[in-house]
């Protein structure tokens, strides 16, 4: 068992009935918990659900983009090359957040 001190997330993956951690220096976990229970341990914090399968640290975003049609992807601090989605009922919040 690893404990992940969540300053170190940058962000986490739904994988089927698990999820993937990612965080700070490429480092990754994966676990059994499901993602809907990590955002509720995570709640309160810098962290947000963008999408149905990602919760990200808003301490991590590096680049905001849009891509077509008004769907947009975040960039995270040292996972640039790994866009994530952003569903559309969640861009709303995220450009309130970062006052764009």
């Amino acid at each position: 068992m690893t404990l992940v001190d969540p300053r170190d997330i940058v962000f986490a993956e739904s994988v089927q009935r698990s999820c993937r951690i990612c965080c700070r220096g490429g480092v990754q976990y994966v676990t059994p918990v499901t993602l809907t229970e990590l955002e509720n341990r995570l709640a309160g914090g810098r962290f947000m659900r963008v999408h149905r399968s990602f919760i990200i640290n808003l301490e991590f975003v590096s680049e905001i983009a849009m891509l077509y049609a008004k769907n947009y992807c975040v960039k995270m601090k040292g996972y640039e090359k790994t866009p994530l989605p952003v569903g559309r009922t969640q861009i709303r919040r995220l450009k309130e957040i970062f006052r764009i």
